[in-house]
């Protein structure tokens, strides 16, 4: 038996972490704040700054693992309404994590009458942790001396650095035969504290068209729970010879944010031409006698496209040390449409049945393959016998002759042989009997049986009786079942052979034709060898009847 193993699917992959990038920058716009207008000069009504309060959030942010992100809000424009120059002071009075700074408009501005300005904070991720984020921007009108004009202008500033994501999973790395479609799963982990939104998933790259979503479920978008996994099952189609791949197009959500994940998962697919190893056989030794190994030849044969390589042979099975590989086994090709012959020997050590395979490793249009080829072999001890049991039935009789001799039966009968002996029964018919065939047990038909004597037989020769040729007209003969069916049949003058047998019959004859009753013959109708015994009446009723043997109980 052939037994060749399919290609391996998609390997088993282990976690790995997966990084994303974040969907774009962030850039946040609040709307100006104008500073409070303030007068220092008698040119126009004096108008001085009330100390207050505003906030201004900088939203949130990507975490510093994937790079700077950032945000800024400008405060402006800032215009002197005075006819002298004063002072703007912009600082940053609290600022504890460093998360906040002021890019433009910071320290002190001298704006001349009718200037403007504007002051800048930008809020930044680098070097910082996951969380909210606060600062406060103060910003001050002076004199030129600097003597503030009216109260400070406070600005408390919020911002939040989101989490980072933690991401693992695999791919798919399909491999299997042409047109032989192969499911596997890609895995999406959330290793994360919080859920994971994801996008409808979009097949992508030049070999898309090979893969498909195995449901609908797979490709809609869906939340993964913190510490939670998405299977995604995908099918290579398998429908193109050689190597393909694509990959699994989705983005993502996770506190907040938005990350893009092209190109996010790959998926391979090798399709490759199935080995075609029709016709190799193992090699099956026999029975032979202890101490007599056997050899004999296993066979691999290319009967595919491609060139087949064998990398290696080796025995495997409970059995293999009762065989040895003694040739054919090195390393090497096997052209498309020839064959390897491996030699091996069954060493008939050891008494009893023994299987064993013959393992050859192989690649076969760029993938690795085996085949186990069966080997088998039964040993007999040195003085193993073993026994025919005959049994005769039927309603005729006969004899069963062995060839060698050992068996002349003519009733149920048994006789031991010496194991492997190569054993022919033929079946003898008695006078007016038939062999009828082989019943039951090894043999089969009406021929003789020749068998090897490897276990214990047992057979049924069935003998009946002849009741096709008991009667005759002619030559050539024509046969009759009965004598009153040759009477039926007979013409004037027709000499009716019959056997010298009983006949169970009421015979009737009221024809009017001349016939007659001859008998009783042998069995081949070649002399007299009795009486035909008619156990009935015998009535004429017309014509003439000539009974020569026959005798009417």
């Amino acid at each position: 038996m052939l037994t060749l193993l399919a290609p391996q699917g998609s390997p088993a992959y282990s976690d790995h972490p997966i990084a994303i990038v974040p969907a774009g920058a962030l850039q946040f716009t609040l709307p100006n704040r104008s500073a409070p207008e303030v007068s220092i000069d008698g040119s126009n009504s004096p108008t001085k700054a009330v100390a207050s309060t505003t906030s201004a959030n900088f939203g949130s942010l990507y975490p510093a693992s994937g790079g700077e992100s950032s945000s800024s809000t400008t405060w402006g424009p800032i215009t002197n309404p005075n006819s002298v120059t004063v002072q703007v002071v912009a600082t940053l009075s609290q600022n504890p994590q460093s998360a906040f700074s002021i890019t433009s408009g910071t320290g002190t501005i001298n704006l001349g009458p009718g200037q403007s300005m504007s002051v800048t904070v930008k809020f930044s991720n680098v070097g910082q942790s996951a969380g909210t984020k606060t600062s406060q921007l103060k910003v001050q009108w002076q004199q030129t001396s600097g003597t503030p004009i009216g109260d400070p202008v406070f600005y408390n500033l919020t911002g939040y650095v989101a989490r980072a994501t933690s991401l693992g999973g695999h791919g798919l790395n399909a491999k299997t035969y042409l047109n032989t479609p192969y499911t596997g799963s890609a895995l999406l982990s959330n290793h994360g504290t919080l859920p994971l939104g994801v996008s409808a998933k979009t097949l992508t790259g030049a070999g898309a068209v090979q893969f498909r979503f195995v449901s609908q479920g797979d490709a809609s978008a869906t939340t993964i729970p913190a510490g939670g996994d998405q299977d995604i099952r995908i099918t290579y189609l398998a429908e193109l010879h050689g190597n393909q791949s694509a990959y699994l197009t989705m983005s993502f959500t996770y506190d907040g944010l938005s990350y893009n994940a092209s190109n996010y998962l790959p998926l391979q697919g090798q399709a490759r031409y199935r080995p075609d190893l029709t016709g190799s056989s193992g090699f099956d030794a026999g029975t032979p006698i202890q101490g007599n190994p056997v050899d004999g030849t296993a066979r691999l044969i290319n009967a595919g496209s491609q060139p087949l390589a064998i990398i290696g042979v080796s025995l495997g099975g409970a059995d293999a040390a009762r065989f040895q590989i003694t040739g054919g086994n090195l390393a090497g090709d096997v052209a498309a449409g020839q064959s390897r012959a491996i030699n091996i020997r069954y060493l008939a050590s050891s008494v009893g049945t023994h299987a064993a395979t013959l393992h050859v490793s192989y690649t076969y249009d760029g993938g690795a393959d085996s085949v186990d080829l069966n080997l088998a072999g039964h040993t007999f001890g040195i003085n193993q016998k073993f026994t025919v049991n005959l049994t005769l039935s039927g309603s005729g009789s006969g004899t069963v002759l062995s060839t060698p001799s050992g068996i002349a039966c003519n009733t149920n009968c048994s006789a031991l042989f010496p194991a492997n002996t190569s054993l022919s029964l033929h079946p003898a018919a008695s006078p007016y009997s038939l062999f009828s065939g082989w019943t039951s047990g090894e043999c089969s038909g009406t021929t003789d049986c020749p068998f090897v004597m490897n276990s214990n037989r047992s057979m049924t020769a069935a003998f009946d009786k002849d009741v096709i040729h008991q009667v005759a007209i002619g030559k050539p003969p024509t046969y009759f079942p009965s004598i009153q069916a040759a009477y039926a049949a007979a013409k004037e003058g027709d000499v009716i052979n019959i056997w010298a047998l009983p006949f169970d019959e009421n015979l009737l004859c009221n024809r009017p034709v001349g016939i007659t009753f001859r008998g009783g013959y042998d069995d081949r109708y070649s002399a007299i060898a009795g009486k035909i015994k008619l156990k009935g009446t015998l009535k004429i009723r017309n014509g003439r009847v000539v009974a020569d043997g026959v005798s009417i109980e």
